[in-house]
């Protein structure tokens, strides 16, 4: 029996399975306990059946799932079965990638949604300008900086990202400024900047 904490253990995990809701699940490297991954952190790795990763858990909080699966997943290296090493390197790949198929061009969505899963914290300012580093705010009737805050939001709305807002006064109606995290339980504070 564990005694419940909330404090992350970190492990090797062999995934054993895949949902089609991209949920994952999988076994502990150390002591053979099943392992619950959300798809917000499966798909953070593009995680496949039968790789080991390297994971962070806590305890299921869930009594009776904890029986079948003791652990959640909450955070897994993304790069370790990657081409790349960090954000960084992964966010300059896809800024230089090309954007267009013989058959249909990206759309501003898929690409937001890919760099979300990457982590970090992003606001429509700075998502925009890592996604379209050539381009300025008022070029094409912004149009593609309201389809990144258009693809933030529904993100959030559809329980994918966490959104931050912030007031300056009380009197507002909108937000000042507002952020948006995957793994909002990776992020720290300096992360969130004051773009308003």
């Amino acid at each position: 029996m564990h005694t419940h904490t909330k404090v992350p253990t970190e492990a090797t995990i062999i995934v054993s399975n895949i949902l089609p809701t991209q949920v994952a699940f999988g076994v502990r490297m150390d002591n053979g306990e099943q392992c619950y991954v959300p798809s917000t952190v499966s798909m953070a790795a593009a995680m496949e059946i039968g790789l080991e990763y390297k994971v962070k858990l806590v305890q299921n909080q869930d009594e009776e799932r904890a029986k079948r699966t003791p652990w959640i997943a909450i955070w897994v290296n993304p790069f370790q079965h990657s081409e790349f090493e960090t954000i960084g390197q992964a966010l300059r790949h896809l800024k230089n990638a090309e954007l267009t198929t013989p058959k249909q061009e990206v759309s501003v969505a898929s690409r937001v949604r890919h760099t979300m899963l990457l982590g970090g914290v992003w606001n429509n300012a700075s998502m925009f300008e890592a996604l379209f580093p050539n381009m300025k705010r008022t070029d094409n009737g912004n149009k593609e900086y309201n389809a990144v805050g258009a693809a933030l939001r529904y993100m959030h709305d559809h329980d994918e990202c966490a959104k931050y807002t912030m007031y300056r006064k009380g009197s507002q109606t909108k937000p000042s400024a507002e952020w948006f995290a995957c793994f909002p339980e990776n992020v720290e504070i300096e992360e969130y900047e004051d773009e308003a």
